[in-house]
């Protein structure tokens, strides 16, 4: 005998205000169907200080929290073609980070590539993302001279490189700068520190899942006209599921959050222009801003520029350790 089941359960989504006119379209580009995600801690005070160690624990479980459940399928209920993904276990990068210089996007580039050429994290696929956290005290700069302390909070973005048998492989990766500190990194208000992370650790997976390229080839969702991804647009900072996230906008420009999140207020500070394709992307800066293996590094430490009034160095050395 033949039987008709139901869905049970369909994904609900709340609507922060009203808006009818669709602007955020298709571009054509990759999208991340099922997020695969791992994290990457650069910088050895992920292991050596005990309550950054912590911390990174504490992100791993947020990460898997995040793709896993609601959240995801709130995208998915706004036609994205996003889902539910999976994440594993991050890795500690004992790089050495000399706090006085810059650490360039180029950089960070190199460093992910250098643990997907030696197996310390996990294979690059249509589906795997790097969230790259890096550790405290470090100012961070992309291509375009844009930096952590006045211009974004994190960015997503995409490079050309090589799987660990050599063949090329799109690396797909975020950033996530640690907020405040000596230099003055940029943070989301009104939250801890660790709810400054998690909150930009949503909006780029959020974005990096619509809109993989965005630096790189064609793009996915974006909005054209107000020149965004889906987390760049009237954004608010959410409680949700025990964690600060953001909300993220349908195909309207509404601000959309997951059933059962707490609105905390609206992020009038985080402005969007400047941010254009072929670009990376970033939120930007808001008001008051066990281990496994050895690797000496196969390359020279890159050359950094100094940050103002200071005296820098950068990467010379890797440890990398699994949580």
């Amino acid at each position: 005998m033949n039987a008709t089941v139901k869905n049970r359960f369909t994904p609900r989504v709340e609507n922060l205000e009203e808006r009818t006119v669709p602007t955020v379209t298709y571009h054509g580009g990759a999208v991340m169907p099922h997020v695969q995600a791992q994290a990457i801690y650069l910088g050895s005070d992920w292991g050596y200080n005990s309550n950054l160690h912590q911390q990174a624990i504490n992100l791993d479980t947020y990460l898997n929290f995040l793709v896993k459940g609601r959240y995801m399928d709130m995208l998915t209920s706004m036609g994205y073609g996003v889902g539910r993904g999976s994440a594993s276990t991050g890795v500690i990068d004992y790089s050495t980070l000399n706090r006085d210089y810059y650490l360039d996007d180029r950089d960070i580039q190199g460093e992910v590539q250098y643990l997907i050429s030696n197996a310390y994290v996990k294979q690059p696929n249509a589906n795997r993302l790097y969230v790259v956290f890096v550790e405290p005290n470090v100012a961070i700069r992309t291509d375009d001279g844009s930096t952590s302390i006045s211009n974004f909070l994190g960015y997503h973005g995409a490079f050309a490189g090589r799987n660990y048998y050599g063949q090329g492989a799109d690396i797909r990766y975020a950033v996530i700068a640690y907020p405040g500190g000596w230099m003055g990194n940029g943070a989301v208000g009104g939250v801890s520190q660790f709810g400054s992370m998690t909150t930009v650790a949503s909006h780029e997976v959020a974005e990096a899942v619509t809109d993989p390229d965005v630096n790189y080839k064609q793009l996915g969702w974006y909005d054209d006209q107000r020149n965004g991804e889906v987390g760049d647009i009237n954004r608010y900072t959410l409680r949700f599921g025990g964690y600060n996230v953001q909300s993220i906008i349908n195909k309207n420009d509404v601000a959309m959050k997951p059933t059962g999140a707490a609105t905390l207020y609206k992020n009038h500070n985080q402005a969007t222009d400047g941010i254009r394709p072929g670009h990376n992307n970033w939120i930007a800066g808001d008001t008051d801003r066990h281990g496994r293996h050895k690797a000496p590094r196969k390359h020279n430490p890159p050359k950094h520029d100094r940050l103002p009034g200071h005296m820098t160095a950068a990467v010379d050395q890797v440890f990398e350790k699994y949580l």
